[in-house]
């Protein structure tokens, strides 16, 4: 079995683990989580049309509730914390397009980059 080491702590540990044993950190790249990224981003747009029917409140209210489920969703899984990050940075710039959204999207956008770093 071939050993590589831990991005995070440094300890051998096997080429094909997902995840470190000894740390937890997400052994995988950075690109197969921004497929998921890109995936749930394609799904919100595909239903935006249905948004674009409803006042600028009932907006920010749907955007306040993906807002909160994917920081929820990125505290308790920590595998995916950089993808849903990033998620909420997209979705806080897009919803700052708008003059009401601007409260929603620069929160969003903050607590996205500090999930990032995180």
């Amino acid at each position: 079995m071939a050993m590589k080491k831990c991005k995070e702590c440094g300890k051998e540990i096997s080429s094909s683990a997902k995840t470190c044993p000894n740390c937890g950190k997400d052994q995988r790249e950075f690109l197969s989580q921004f497929a998921i990224c890109c995936i749930i981003l394609g799904i919100i747009i595909m239903l935006s049309p249905m948004f674009s029917s409803l006042s600028d409140t009932a907006n920010i209210v749907i955007y306040i509730i993906l807002g909160t489920l994917f920081t929820i969703i990125a505290l308790y899984v920590k595998s995916i914390r950089k993808t849903m990050g990033l998620l909420l940075v997209i979705l806080g710039a897009i919803s700052s397009f708008t003059v009401i959204g601007v409260v929603i999207g620069i929160p969003m956008i903050i607590i996205g980059g500090l999930l990032l770093f995180v």
